[in-house]
């Protein structure tokens, strides 16, 4: 009897074990069978770029299973009533769970709140390992997290690795897979990750309440979406960049192949594709360019010819082993250029022949005037003499002209010692015992007051040849010219021997030439002033830009010398 009531006793044990392991199973299966007939559309929620946070519980337990199936119920509600109210908002996140999805917008904390709310009441349910404690813990760490990251990206203080650093932290549990839900949910982990291709976590809280989470910012993903729409159109206009110009376009391997021919190329060159490199478009360049190395990376230029045409063409050998050619037509610039070049050529000619005509005028004037100075008084010989010193200073400046690339601006100090030695050479007699002292600098002026300073050079130094004795001492003739600061010039002119042999200094006022040099200096606007005592003769002056003629005027009435005696 015993016996009997014992194996009784145990088989109504293990038929009460059996019962609840069946119980158990069934729930579990129940649990796996609603986790797996979830109706989630992932492609189209992956094309909208929305957040996403998955919640859901395989508990074994009857009541916090059908709390969690309350909860569920809960979120559809929620759900159903943000979409009716805001179902194109910008501002989206998606929560994903077994039964339902739940879009939100810009609200979304307060949302999430409420469900943390809700995870925390069902601490009376907490069995002894506290697994709904811990739940509403690590969703309140979440939720946490999540506030931040939303303050961050309204203030603008996330960059793309923090907040990718951020939800990685989210993203983390210290909780451990068990080897019978890790094998249970194995496919539908490896599919959610496929599905998603984002960060994607599954986590495990005291045993059988899994988290799967995949905490995204959509106001960020947004942006991330339009910057990459507006990058992309950038990118579109900048592929259309070459079609749409109006101007010829090629791209040519090193092997010699073209490879890209916008439209404005096949419209100008309709047989460039069949000729390829034998079209006179691109004979040059095969010529010039693709036949020898060319130097890496490097850009060229070179002017073609094509049914009548001109091109210019910019040839650029790009890291990617081709060239990129760039033609703009120039046909109507090569015919303006042909005609300035002719205009140019022709101002040579005229230049050339008006400095021509000019120089034989005043070789003629100084022919004249050679012929009337063979006359017996010396005072008209001297003034002769004098002017064809005067008009060969001239003929000198106006042959420097000529043979200058620059009309404007010409070395003073250069001609100016030319014509001190032509001085030099008229007086031979009285110039043995002269010696010369130059101190020029290269003073660059305009024609118009160079004239006016080399008549002022010659008058000066004719005075002290003219004046001077063979019998006179030899003597030291100082020349300078300076150049001082804002643009004034100083010209110098200093004899030792300058006071005549009957006591009266060539710089007087009554002196020969002085007159002339007094109305040269005043079209110069310059100071004339003259020592005496020192026999030297300073003149300062501003230089001027001018271009173009300027009106000389030479006048009788006599001016005030400053003397410095």
């Amino acid at each position: 009897m015993k016996n009997v009531l014992k194996h009784a006793l145990l088989l109504g044990l293990g038929l009460f074990i059996f019962t609840i392991m069946i119980y158990k199973s069934v729930q579990l299966m129940t649990a796996v069978q609603l986790f797996t007939s979830m109706n989630v559309k992932w492609g189209e929620y992956q094309k909208q770029g929305v957040n996403e946070l998955y919640l859901f519980s395989i508990s074994g337990d009857e009541d916090h299973y059908q709390n969690f199936v309350d909860f569920i119920s809960k979120a559809q509600n929620i759900r159903q009533t943000i979409e009716e109210t805001s179902e194109t908002s910008p501002d989206q996140i998606l929560i994903t769970n077994t039964l339902a999805d739940i879009r939100v917008d810009s609200d979304i904390i307060n949302q999430l709140l409420e469900i943390d709310q809700y995870f925390g009441s069902l601490d009376k349910y907490s069995s002894s390992d506290n697994m709904w404690h811990e739940c509403s813990v690590k969703i309140d760490q979440i939720l946490k997290s999540g506030e931040e990251i939303f303050a961050g990206i309204n203030n603008n203080t996330f960059t793309s690795d923090e907040l990718l650093e951020s939800m990685l932290t989210i993203h983390y549990m210290d909780a451990s897979l068990t080897s019978e839900v890790e094998n249970i949910f194995s496919e539908l982990n490896n599919d959610f990750i496929v599905f998603k291709n984002r960060i994607l976590r599954i986590s495990i809280i005291s045993g059988l309440l899994i988290l799967i989470y995949g905490f995204f910012v959509a106001r960020m993903w947004l942006k991330i979406n339009t910057q990459l729409s507006t990058s992309l159109e950038s990118q579109k206009k900048l592929a259309d960049f070459p079609n749409s110009n109006p101007n010829p376009v090629l791209e040519i391997t090193e092997e010699g192949k073209i490879v890209y021919v916008n439209n404005a190329a096949l419209r100008i060159f309709p047989t460039l594709n069949e000729e390829g490199l034998n079209h006179p478009f691109l004979k040059e360049f095969s010529a010039k360019y693709l036949s020898n190395s060319p130097r890496k990376y490097k850009s060229t230029q070179f002017l073609v010819e094509s049914n009548d045409l001109f091109y210019e063409q910019v040839v650029h050998h790009s890291p990617s082993d081709s060239f990129h050619i760039y033609a703009i037509e120039v046909t109507e610039l090569m015919r303006k250029k042909t005609e300035l070049e002719i205009l140019l050529t022709e101002k040579q000619i005229l230049l050339s022949e008006v400095h021509h005509r000019v120089n034989n005028n005043m070789a003629v004037i100084s022919g004249f005037l050679e012929m009337e100075s063979d006359s017996n008084d010396e005072k008209c010989v001297e003034a002769i003499e004098r002017s064809i010193a005067r008009i060969q200073v001239i003929a000198r400046i106006n042959k420097k002209i000529h043979g200058s690339h620059n009309f404007a601006s010409l070395n003073a100090g250069e001609i100016l010692t030319e014509i001190a030695k032509d001085a030099q050479s008229r007086y031979l007699s009285t110039s043995d015992n002269v010696l010369f002292e130059y101190k020029m600098d290269p003073v660059i002026m305009n024609v118009n007051q160079l004239l006016p300073l080399s008549l002022i050079c010659n008058e000066l130094i004719s005075s002290i040849f003219k004046n001077r004795n063979s019998t006179d001492k030899q003597t030291t003739l100082q020349i300078h010219l300076t150049e001082i600061e804002n643009q004034n010039v100083r010209f110098c002119l200093h004899d030792p021997q300058a006071i005549t042999s009957n006591g009266t200094s060539i710089f007087e006022y009554s002196a020969t030439g002085v007159e002339i040099v007094q109305l040269l200096t005043k079209q110069l606007e310059g100071e004339l002033e003259i020592n005496r005592s020192k026999a030297q003769c300073d003149i300062t002056f501003t230089k001027k830009v001018q271009i173009g003629t300027a009106d000389a005027y030479f006048s009788t009435r006599q001016s005030n010398i400053e003397m410095i005696v």
